[in-house]
Order: structure tokens, then C-alpha cells, then sequence
């Protein structure tokens, strides 16, 4: 009985051995074998960050510079010898006749009619004898009386300045056909000296 069991046993695995060779036998010769696949490996490397969008530089804005200021130029005035300076004289009587007794007024008018400062201006009015000068009076400067003499010292005349001298006289004697002459000097060299005297006669 126990070798029949035996025998049963060693049957059974001839068999099973039989049908491993008849199963590789069934594989063709060179043909591949299949191979599981690795499984992947799962790492905790991180993920790289998505690249964000830059903007582009921003456009330097022109900065607003202060517009340039002009020079303060002050402004010249021409030499006196360019002909600027020309204080003028120009002389009346008022009335234009008068007897011994009368008294009569010598108006004198200054003007600078250049476009410059005259310099130094004086006015000298010799009163002739057969008047005596009962005084003098003016716009503007200093007035001197010594007898018939009148002196007025202007200074400097403004372009288009204008000076009055009055002098008031009064006849003494009779003498017809006086002439009363009055000069102007300056230091201004430009000066237009054909204008510089005038009188009257009376």
C-alpha cells in the first residue's frame, strides 16, 4: 500500500515537470521575453516655480527743466562825443517895448534835445545898463545875482529836460535898440555850441 502511495507521488511530479519543459518548448527560439516594466520612483524633488511675466522698463520721463532766465543787460548810453548831449538856450522879452520906468521879464528856456545826459549846464545873463535887475528866478538849479549879473548852474539835464529862468528887469534909462545876450556852457563834449547863445533887443 505504501509503495503504491509512493509511486502515485513520483507520477504526479513527472507530470508537473512535463508540463514545464512542453511550456517552455511552446516559446519560439529568440523571441523576446517579456520584462515587467521598472515602476517609477516617486521623489518629493519640488516642482520648479512657473516663470511670472516681467513687465518691461518704464520710460525714463524727460524731467521739466525751468526755462533759461534772460540776462539782465543794463543798457548803455553812447559816448558824450556822438553827438547825444545838446543842451539848447533860447531867450525872450515880454513886453517886446518898454519906456524908462517899465519893468520887462527876460525869459530864458534851457532844453537838452539830445537823447544823453548834458553835463554841468550853466546859463549867464549879463543884464546891459540901461536895465537894473530887480531879481531872477528858476525851475530848477542854483541862481546867483551880483548887480546885473545872473548866474544859474543847472548840473545835469535829463534827454528833453526843459529849465525856465526868469529875470525881471526894469528899464532906467533911454536907450533904443538894447541888446540883451545870455550864453550857455557845458562840459559835455558833444555839444552843439551854435545854440548855446541868444538875446533880445528891446
Amino acid at each position: 500500500m505504501k509503495q503504491t502511495h509512493r509511486t502515485t507521488l513520483a507520477a504526479g511530479a513527472l507530470g508537473l515537470c512535463a508540463a514545464a519543459l512542453l511550456a517552455l518548448a511552446g516559446t519560439p527560439a529568440g523571441a523576446p521575453r517579456a520584462v515587467a516594466a521598472p515602476r517609477p520612483v516617486i521623489t518629493n524633488t519640488p516642482e520648479p516655480p512657473t516663470p511670472q511675466p516681467t513687465s518691461p522698463p518704464a520710460t525714463p520721463r524727460p524731467t521739466d527743466a525751468p526755462p533759461p532766465r534772460p540776462t539782465d543787460v543794463p543798457p548803455t548810453r553812447p559816448p558824450e562825443n556822438d553827438g547825444n548831449a545838446d543842451p539848447a538856450l533860447a531867450k525872450a522879452v515880454e513886453p517886446a517895448t518898454a519906456r524908462v520906468g517899465d519893468e520887462v521879464l527876460f525869459v530864458l528856456t534851457v532844453t537838452n534835445r539830445g537823447n544823453d545826459d548834458a553835463k554841468d549846464v550853466v546859463v549867464t545873463d549879463e543884464v546891459p545898463g540901461p536895465f537894473a535887475v530887480l531879481g531872477a528866478e528858476a525851475g530848477r538849479g542854483d541862481v546867483s545875482v551880483s548887480g546885473n549879473t545872473v548866474v544859474v548852474t543847472l548840473g545835469s539835464m535829463a534827454p528833453d529836460e526843459v529849465v525856465v529862468i526868469r529875470i525881471r528887469a526894469r528899464v532906467t534909462a533911454a536907450a533904443p535898440d538894447v541888446s540883451n545876450t545870455a550864453t550857455l556852457v557845458t562840459s559835455s563834449r558833444a555839444d552843439d555850441a551854435t545854440n548855446n547863445v541868444s538875446g533880445v533887443t528891446l
